[in-house]
Protein backbone atom coordinates (compact mmCIF):
# COMPACT_ATOMS: atom_id res chain seq x y z
CA UNK A 1 0.00 0.00 0.00
CA UNK A 2 1.06 3.38 -1.00
CA UNK A 3 0.50 6.90 0.98
CA UNK A 4 0.30 9.97 -2.07
CA UNK A 5 -0.24 13.54 -1.58
CA UNK A 6 -2.24 15.37 -4.67
CA UNK A 7 -0.07 18.25 -5.80
CA UNK A 8 2.32 18.13 -9.03
CA UNK A 9 0.96 14.95 -11.25
CA UNK A 10 -1.87 13.79 -12.42
CA UNK A 11 -3.58 11.58 -9.70
CA UNK A 12 -4.34 9.02 -12.45
CA UNK A 13 -0.41 9.08 -13.28
CA UNK A 14 0.16 8.90 -9.66
CA UNK A 15 -1.67 5.59 -9.51
CA UNK A 16 -0.31 4.22 -12.77
CA UNK A 17 3.16 4.91 -11.44
CA UNK A 18 1.85 2.50 -8.02
CA UNK A 19 0.56 -0.55 -10.72
CA UNK A 20 4.27 0.05 -12.45
CA UNK A 21 6.39 -0.62 -9.39
CA UNK A 22 4.15 -3.49 -8.21
CA UNK A 23 1.68 -1.60 -5.55
CA UNK A 24 -0.72 -3.47 -4.45
CA UNK A 25 -2.71 -0.45 -3.70
CA UNK A 26 -2.80 3.25 -2.80
CA UNK A 27 -4.23 5.86 -0.57
CA UNK A 28 -4.57 9.32 -2.33
CA UNK A 29 -4.35 11.73 0.61
CA UNK A 30 -5.53 15.29 -0.33
CA UNK A 31 -3.71 18.43 0.87
CA UNK A 32 -4.95 21.22 2.85
CA UNK A 33 -4.91 23.25 -0.16
CA UNK A 34 -7.68 21.30 -1.85
CA UNK A 35 -10.13 21.37 1.09
CA UNK A 36 -12.08 18.51 2.13
CA UNK A 37 -13.06 17.23 -1.41
CA UNK A 38 -11.65 13.91 -1.83
CA UNK A 39 -12.17 13.20 -5.39
CA UNK A 40 -13.79 10.01 -7.21
CA UNK A 41 -11.02 8.91 -10.33
CA UNK A 42 -11.17 5.51 -11.81
CA UNK A 43 -7.92 4.06 -10.48
CA UNK A 44 -5.36 1.43 -12.23
CA UNK A 45 -4.90 0.12 -8.30
CA UNK A 46 -7.48 0.03 -5.42
CA UNK A 47 -7.72 3.25 -4.09
CA UNK A 48 -8.91 5.48 -0.88
CA UNK A 49 -9.38 8.86 -0.86
CA UNK A 50 -8.63 10.68 2.36
CA UNK A 51 -9.35 14.59 3.92
CA UNK A 52 -6.19 16.44 4.80
CA UNK A 53 -6.97 15.40 8.44
CA UNK A 54 -7.10 11.94 7.82
CA UNK A 55 -3.72 12.35 6.12
CA UNK A 56 -2.15 14.03 9.50
CA UNK A 57 -3.03 10.46 10.90
CA UNK A 58 -2.06 8.21 8.74
CA UNK A 59 1.32 9.81 8.66
CA UNK A 60 1.76 9.58 12.27
CA UNK A 61 0.63 6.24 11.97
CA UNK A 62 3.85 5.27 10.04
CA UNK A 63 5.87 7.01 12.20
CA UNK A 64 5.28 5.68 15.16
CA UNK A 65 4.15 2.06 14.21
CA UNK A 66 7.11 -0.18 13.81
CA UNK A 67 5.22 -2.46 11.55
CA UNK A 68 2.55 0.05 9.78
CA UNK A 69 -0.13 -2.21 8.00
CA UNK A 70 -3.15 -1.10 5.55
CA UNK A 71 -5.60 -2.17 3.37
CA UNK A 72 -8.76 -1.48 1.48
CA UNK A 73 -12.09 -3.31 2.57
CA UNK A 74 -14.42 -3.94 -0.47
CA UNK A 75 -17.17 -1.58 -0.35
CA UNK A 76 -20.60 -2.69 0.73
CA UNK A 77 -23.83 -0.88 0.51
CA UNK A 78 -25.26 1.04 3.72
CA UNK A 79 -28.84 1.70 4.30
CA UNK A 80 -30.87 3.82 6.04
CA UNK A 81 -27.20 6.46 6.04
CA UNK A 82 -27.26 10.01 5.27
CA UNK A 83 -23.67 11.16 4.72
CA UNK A 84 -22.61 14.98 5.93
CA UNK A 85 -24.41 17.63 3.37
CA UNK A 86 -21.11 18.28 0.69
CA UNK A 87 -21.23 19.22 -3.37
CA UNK A 88 -18.91 17.38 -5.57
CA UNK A 89 -16.39 18.96 -7.08
CA UNK A 90 -17.48 18.44 -10.76
CA UNK A 91 -21.14 19.65 -9.82
CA UNK A 92 -22.26 23.10 -10.99
CA UNK A 93 -22.69 25.78 -8.66
CA UNK A 94 -25.29 28.39 -8.60
CA UNK A 95 -27.28 30.17 -8.94
CA UNK A 96 -28.02 29.78 -12.18
CA UNK A 97 -26.76 32.38 -14.94
CA UNK A 98 -30.13 32.05 -16.85
CA UNK A 99 -32.45 31.88 -14.26
CA UNK A 100 -31.21 33.58 -10.65
CA UNK A 101 -33.78 31.26 -8.93
CA UNK A 102 -32.35 28.45 -10.10
CA UNK A 103 -29.98 28.15 -7.26
CA UNK A 104 -27.71 24.85 -8.25
CA UNK A 105 -28.35 22.37 -11.21
CA UNK A 106 -28.13 18.85 -10.06
CA UNK A 107 -26.18 17.00 -11.76
CA UNK A 108 -24.48 14.04 -10.01
CA UNK A 109 -23.69 10.25 -10.82
CA UNK A 110 -22.23 7.30 -8.72
CA UNK A 111 -19.46 5.25 -10.62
Amino acid sequence: MVLCLRGAGSRIGKGMEVKRAGGAGMILGNIAANGNEVPSDSHFVPTAGVTPTVVDKILEYIKTDKNPKAFIKPGKTVYKYQAAPSMTGFSSRGPNVVDPNILKVIFSFFC
